[in-house]
């Protein structure tokens, strides 16, 4: 996830490119996880006070947007390059937990589900390049010659729906007939 220059609230932001926008079914706040010199996502007390003090103010469903991963994906290249101020954003969420309901965050650019301090997140494969889980490589990042995805994010009152697009996907899209069961053939199992 990156956020971008033209949707930032400028009066809120402090300075941090940190971002709070308030939507149809909740609040969006967009976190800035950049640190000077490294790939890897930094997340200070400066940012945790502001992302407190947000939390505090909205009165409402949040949804937490940043950059760099939460959690271990157990690849160490990638690890090395997540956020490293975890702990941090944790007690954040903890105190937070019954109104932070999705996180969604990008950097790996791998498709993850998981959760961190029982909130689910999200994170899709990336818009311009795709990297491959190589859990055994200790040193290089891995890639793959994958179609880049972005994601469709569906929020209803009880749900949430995500869905992953790969826009460069070049194949043939099938139309593998109707929903309904009657009209499968049970020996070829098609539809």
């Amino acid at each position: 996830f990156q956020a971008e220059d033209g949707i930032r609230d400028v009066e809120r932001s402090r300075g941090l490119g940190d971002v709070y926008k308030r939507q149809s079914k909740g609040s969006a706040i967009l976190l800035d996880t950049w640190g000077p010199e490294t790939h890897a996502g930094h997340f200070c007390m400066k940012r945790k006070d502001w992302l407190r003090e947000t939390l505090n103010t909205v009165d409402e469903d949040v949804f937490l947007f940043l950059h760099h991963n939460i959690v271990d994906t157990k690849i160490k290249p990638v690890d090395q390059i997540k956020l490293l101020d975890t702990s941090l954003l944790r007690e954040v969420c903890n105190e937070f937990k019954d109104k932070i309901r999705f996180i969604f965050h990008g950097h790996c650019h791998l498709i993850l589900n998981g959760s961190f301090s029982g909130i689910p997140f999200y994170s899709p494969r990336g818009t311009n390049h795709a990297a491959w889980p190589a859990f055994q490589e200790k040193k290089f990042l891995s890639s793959a010659d994958l179609a880049e995805t972005y994601s469709v994010i569906m929020v209803e009152d009880e749900d949430i729906m995500v869905h992953t697009i790969e826009f460069n996907y070049r194949g043939e899209i099938k139309n593998e007939g109707l929903p309904d069961y009657n009209t499968w053939d049970k020996n070829s199992k098609e539809r």
